[in-house]
């Protein structure tokens, strides 16, 4: 006997069931990656909810407005973002910067 209770091993398999479904739905996130632009500017800048470096050109610097999560208040948080992607693409690497400005 392992000292378990049934209990406990139904805990176990409901456990194990629901981290399962939690690493499919993330694999499936991130299969269907790709930069999803809201159709809004803000200071020129486009609105992005997401954001995929393999969809921008490479040796350009791209700025964006992300939006984030939204308030209680029904309004969202939008964080500037500057993204550089290198011009080899063997290397395939990118440097992405966010800044947050406060008034």
């Amino acid at each position: 006997m392992n000292g378990r209770t049934p209990a406990k091993l139904r805990l176990d398999v409901a456990t194990i069931g629901v981290l399962t479904a939690l690493l499919i739905m993330l694999w499936a996130l991130t299969a269907q990656a790709a930069t999803a632009f809201t159709g809004d500017k803000i200071q020129g800048l486009p609105v992005i909810t997401q954001l995929d470096v393999n969809d921008l050109e490479p040796g350009k610097t791209q700025r964006f407005m992300f939006q984030g999560v939204e308030m209680g208040s029904g309004e969202f948080w939008y964080v500037p973002v500057i993204v550089a992607k290198e011009r080899s693409q063997e290397s395939g690497s990118c440097w992405c910067r966010g800044y947050m400005e406060t008034s």
